[in-house]
């Protein structure tokens, strides 16, 4: 089935729509086509290349994983260079004018200096970033960047799309001030040795937009932050399956 894509700049960059996997963002420019992943899985990735690869006058040149690979990597062509958080370039030859980022272990984000446009992934997730692949200090010191790029554009994970400045700019102080939130709130309840799971419990979370399974994955990573020990992926793993299935996901109203 081919992927419904929101045009973000158009003609030039779109994003994925849709909350089913994280999608990707993809930027023509002169028939060269770039696609940086959010973490789509093997099924949504396939759909996407057979669009891509399907049009004429169209050449898929380059791959960026944005976060995990989920299933990129097994269906993409083994032609088509990829380049990953762990060992990112500062350029892509083929497109002009994107800059990518290393931010965390990983996580990159990419920037469109043309256009001004912050491709973020995980970083701009609906509602609240998702800290699954990097620390609170480092989405911080990203959406602080982001902010003084002066951005016109954004994409972000799960087809986040802001067009113009103004909902950038309400989209980056929302997270802000949701990991001040964060972290404020686990500094106090972990002096009183609290459990990630009582926590998020505790339901200061209800007052944000997003899946509350990313919530309990930011405050494990809040607690790393807070504890200055790492982020244990068995407990959080352990963590989420004794949730009840996801509800669906907050509708995002700075996405909207």
């Amino acid at each position: 089935m081919e992927p419904v894509t929101t045009p973000v700049i158009p003609g030039r960059l779109w994003t994925t729509t849709g909350a089913r996997t994280p999608g990707a963002t993809i930027l023509v420019q002169d028939g060269r086509a770039v696609i940086m992943d959010h973490g789509m899985d093997m099924p949504t990735s396939g759909d996407l290349l057979s669009m891509l690869t399907g049009r004429p006058g169209l050449t898929l040149v380059h791959l960026v994983w944005l976060g995990w690979n989920q299933g990129l990597s097994e269906a993409a062509p083994e032609h088509v260079p990829g380049s990953w958080p762990a060992a990112l370039p500062a350029s892509v030859d083929t497109s002009p004018g994107l800059a990518l980022y290393r931010v965390g272990a990983h996580q990159a984000v990419a920037y469109y200096a043309p256009d001004a446009v912050v491709i973020a992934g995980d970083l701009l997730a609906p509602g609240v970033p998702e800290l699954s692949g990097l620390t609170l200090a480092e989405a911080r010191d990203f959406l602080l960047w982001a902010r003084g790029q002066d951005p016109q554009a954004a994409t972000g994970s799960r087809g986040v799309a802001l067009t113009d400045p103004a909902s950038v700019g309400r989209a980056i102080r929302t997270r802000l001030a949701y990991l001040e939130t964060l972290e404020e709130t686990v500094r106090d309840r972990v002096r009183s040795s609290h459990t990630a799971r009582d926590i998020w419990c505790a339901g200061t979370w209800r007052a944000w937009p997003g899946d509350p399974r990313r919530h309990l994955i930011n405050v494990h990573a809040a607690i790393a932050h807070v504890t200055g020990v790492p982020m244990d992926a068995d407990a959080v793993r352990a963590d989420l399956s004794a949730l009840a299935p996801a509800a669906p996901a907050s509708p995002d109203p700075v996405a909207a």
